[in-house]
């Protein structure tokens, strides 16, 4: 299939930002060099899309200056949510452990909708940079915390709530005595969150089930094998040892539901146009309460898009404003969509006279 001219830059110049992400960190990594920058970061609470992306009848795209705030070093604002994935996916790669958590990290909070497997993919990366540079209970105890304040985020994909929960399962805390039937104890701990993800949920795989027989079964050799070292002890503690219950029971009210709350409002507490009716120039003005994805376009009557790039972008918190170009489209009526990370959705009805 061959693409349009305007198609063909915009992809080439999606994927010439991860190949020079990718071959940044790889240089990275051969000269073992990490910069650091001593400047300080000003929190800018309004942002403008200068020149922002021109409508495809135009044929030009032009990138404003947009800022994220506090985001992770390295994490360029114009970063899309599957960028964003990648960029944190290559830090994994090239064992910049906590540069991948902190990417990660920002990724599922921003991009917990994400139309593709990296959320819940990305569970398991942040784990994994977790274990390398943190792995004590400081830490551990901060991660558990950060995954119960985002499990819910996605309540439309069960495959999220599985990755998450089974990160939860392997973060709680353990016991720091090495007395006898201790080892089994902490499996259990594992495994009181397998068993009631195996009996509750979609998240009952044959992958899951066959880890934990076969955890069960090791248990059993290592007291076959040395008595004196290891007593077998297989009860599951309950989940209200660590609060659990209570947040893993309120998946029951989502379970049979399309959606969770629609989150628009809290959002993006205010929007508008500046002209509406417009001669083919207007501004959309909006507030955000959070930073957040997001994502314009402009469609005609027919749903083909007649303004907006192919993928939104990752803004911060405050003010903003975009450049609504209509020049080159016909008159008529025309639907402006506001998109976000999380699902929701708006649609302002736009008159060209």
């Amino acid at each position: 299939m061959k693409l349009s001219t305007n198609a063909e830059a915009r992809f080439g110049s999606r994927i010439g930002r991860i190949l020079l992400i990718n071959g940044a960190l790889m240089l990275e990594s051969v000269l073992g060099v990490r910069a650091q920058s001593n400047s300080t970061h000003t929190s800018h609470r309004e942002s403008t899309f200068e020149g922002a992306s021109r409508s495809s009848l135009s044929g030009s795209s032009q990138k404003g200056e947009l800022m994220l705030g506090d985001h992770p070093a390295g994490v360029d604002s114009m970063l899309s949510c599957s960028d964003l994935y990648v960029m944190g996916d290559a830090l994994s790669k090239n064992q910049q452990w906590r540069s991948a958590f902190d990417t990660l990290k920002r990724f599922i909070e921003t991009c917990p909708y994400n139309r593709s497997p990296y959320a819940s993919v990305a569970f398991a990366e942040i784990g994994s940079a977790l274990s390398h540079f943190g792995n004590d209970d400081a830490h551990r105890a901060n991660y558990l915390s950060w995954l119960k304040s985002v499990l819910y985020l996605n309540t439309v994909d069960p495959e999220y709530f599985c990755a998450c929960v089974r990160q939860m399962a392997g973060t709680l805390p353990l016991p720091h005595d090495t007395t006898a039937g201790r080892v089994s104890r902490a499996t259990n701990i594992t495994l009181s969150v397998w068993h009631w993800l195996l009996l509750n949920t979609s998240c009952d795989t044959p992958t899951l089930w066959q880890n934990y027989e076969l955890t069960r079964q090791t248990q059993i050799e290592q007291w076959q094998n040395d008595p004196t070292a290891y007593t077998l002890d297989t009860t599951l503690p309950p989940l209200s040892t660590w609060g659990l219950d209570t947040l893993l029971a309120k998946h029951f009210l989502y379970a049979s539901v399309k959606g969770g709350a629609d989150n628009f409002a809290s959002i993006v507490p205010a929007y508008a146009l500046t002209r509406n009716p417009t001669d083919g120039e207007t501004e959309l003005r909006f507030t955000l309460g959070k930073d957040a994805y997001l994502h314009v376009e402009v469609h005609d009557v027919l749903g083909r898009v007649v303004f907006g790039e192919p993928v939104g972008k990752i803004l911060s918190t405050g003010e903003h404003r975009l450049p609504v170009d209509l020049r080159s489209a016909p008159a008529g009526t025309y639907y402006l969509t506001i998109s976000l990370g999380t699902g929701e959705v708006r649609t302002i009805k736009l008159v060209k006279q």
